[in-house]
């Protein structure tokens, strides 16, 4: 997000929801429909305008392929939870990633540590309990939702962090950017609204 852009990288971390659904169906025998494929697409479409593969004047860096990994990760971490509900509890998924977070965490974060200030303090507890909070809702759903139908909602994220950037941090889209970010949201959308419809229809 620092070298990117909260919304650009936000945007190309999303794509999770299109690989959670592929790699469900491998992981899980989750039932792979038309509408990953297509949204699959898309995004990788959007992918490659929001960083510059098809531009003569600029082409994707170390961070552009870090977001994409990130993706990748998030898609199986998704699929991990799922699969874990089987066996545990939600409390439990969730108190390891909390654990495991820390201890990857940690030791960056006392090796750089400087003093902040109480406003610096309290943003980062409210965000902190905002994070947990959502995480902890989320990993919840995962138990009954499959991983395309689970992820619907998440749709308002990238589109709620670009305003965000544009707003507090001055970023801004270029029109291939847009039209990137666009394909993205509509592919990773297309993906889990039609996977949610078919879904339901079956189960009727």
């Amino acid at each position: 997000m620092v070298e990117l852009g909260a919304g650009r990288a936000v945007f190309i971390g999303n794509t999770y929801v299109v690989w959670g659904a592929l790699l469900a169906a491998w992981m899980l025998k989750e039932k792979l429909r038309p509408a990953v494929l297509v949204g699959g697409v898309a995004a990788l479409a959007g992918i490659g305008l929001l960083t510059k593969v098809f531009s003569a004047t600029g082409q994707p860096g170390l961070y552009d392929l870090l977001a994409v990994v990130a993706a990748l990760l998030s898609a199986y971490v998704v699929v991990t939870i799922r699969q874990l509900h089987h066996t545990e509890h939600t409390a439990t998924i969730f108190s390891a990633q909390c654990v495991y977070g820390l201890l990857i965490c940690g030791g960056p974060a006392v090796a750089t540590f400087h003093r902040l200030s109480p406003a610096a303090w309290a943003l980062m507890l409210v965000a902190s309990v905002c994070a947990g909070v959502g995480q902890l809702t989320m990993t919840r759903a995962f138990r009954d939702l499959p991983v395309a139908e689970g992820s619907l909602i998440q749709m308002l994220v990238p589109l709620g962090i670009a305003l965000g950037g544009m707003v507090f941090f001055g970023e801004r889209f270029s029109g291939q950017e847009i039209v990137g970010a666009g394909l993205i949201l509509a592919g990773t959308a297309y993906t889990a609204v039609r996977s949610a419809t078919t879904a339901n229809a079956e189960a009727e």
